[in-house]
């Protein structure tokens, strides 16, 4: 008997974008990963390197590569504004 197999594409953007896993999806807002204490909160529907047994397996990779060019550029460049912190405007 001839067996059949089944793809399945999980489509990421359809849950990153979902109002009933975040509110307000359409805006970008850091702080919703954050607990009442500004403590980093995870999200299960969170998932930019997927999930399960087809997860990412570069996903440690790309980590510690972000970490350590972060790391390079803050250790050699020093960012600042040249208006004073008062004058920024961070609204969107």
């Amino acid at each position: 008997m001839p067996t059949t197999s089944t793809m399945l594409f999980p489509l990421l953007h359809s849950v990153f974008h979902n109002p009933d896993q975040f509110q307000d999806p359409s805006s970008f807002q850091p702080e919703r990963f954050l607990d009442a204490n500004r403590a980093f909160r995870r999200s299960s529907a969170f998932l930019p390197f997927s999930a399960g047994s087809r997860a990412c397996p570069g996903e440690s990779l790309a980590r510690t590569e972000l970490f350590l060019y972060l790391t390079w550029l803050l250790q050699r460049f020093s960012p600042t504004s040249p208006l004073p912190p008062a004058a920024l405007d961070l609204q969107p």
